[in-house]
């Protein structure tokens, strides 16, 4: 992981993306450590047009695997952000077939990724202590005339998505964005590493 710390006192943990269950094993460890604060930046793709190449979005609701719908009210807002959608897991975008995404948008999902299911599914995030953000950055959309595939996607990409980026920094370290954030220090650290050297509970898995 690499830590970012700031002038102000403030620090942040940054994770990479683990894929699929691998990213609830890390979540698990993390609020057992006793993390309080933490934003997820992941990319999704949309079932239709209704969403746009670069937009990001916190769903409103989570569609579990069994149809049954779940409002996620109990995210942390982030400024700026529009709350819309319905989400749900796949195992990997390798199923994403035309016939898949029809029978998807009959079951109201907006929009896919990999590892966000697991962590708004895991129970002890709904903690009041908790602070939990997640916004997903579309990167492909599965039908309709802005169909884009993800394999499209590059360096270019993602650059567009820094504003969005810097606002949910912003909003993790609890500070408004007309502030200064001059960095002290950044450093990489393992994963496995004694509690000493890691003392933040500010934590954002990026895309």
């Amino acid at each position: 992981m690499q830590i970012l710390e700031f002038a102000n006192g403030k620090r942040l943990w940054f994770f990479q993306c683990l894929y699929g269950g691998l990213s609830r094993d890390l979540l698990e460890a993390l609020v057992a450590y006793g993390v309080d604060n933490i934003s997820y930046i992941g990319t999704a793709g949309a079932t239709t047009s209704k969403f746009d190449i670069h937009q990001t979005v916190t769903p409103a609701f989570l569609i579990n695997p069994d149809g049954t719908r779940e409002d996620l009210n109990w995210l942390t807002p982030v400024t700026n952000i529009s709350v819309r959608g319905n989400s749900a897991r796949v195992s990997t975008p390798n199923i994403e077939t035309k016939r898949w995404a029809k029978n998807a948008i009959k079951k109201g999902i907006d929009l896919v990724d990999v590892e966000l299911g697991y962590f708004l599914q895991y129970p002890r995030l709904k903690n009041p202590r908790i602070k939990f953000r997640a916004v997903l950055a579309v990167s492909d959309v599965l039908t309709g005339e802005n169909r884009k595939d993800m394999t499209e996607w590059d360096w270019r990409d993602s650059d567009k998505l820094m504003p969005e980026i810097l606002k949910i920094l912003y909003d993790t370290l609890g500070i408004s964005d007309s502030e200064p954030l001059p960095v002290r220090a950044y450093r990489h650290v393992p994963i496995m590493t004694p509690s000493s050297q890691t003392d933040s509970h500010s934590v954002v898995s990026p895309l």
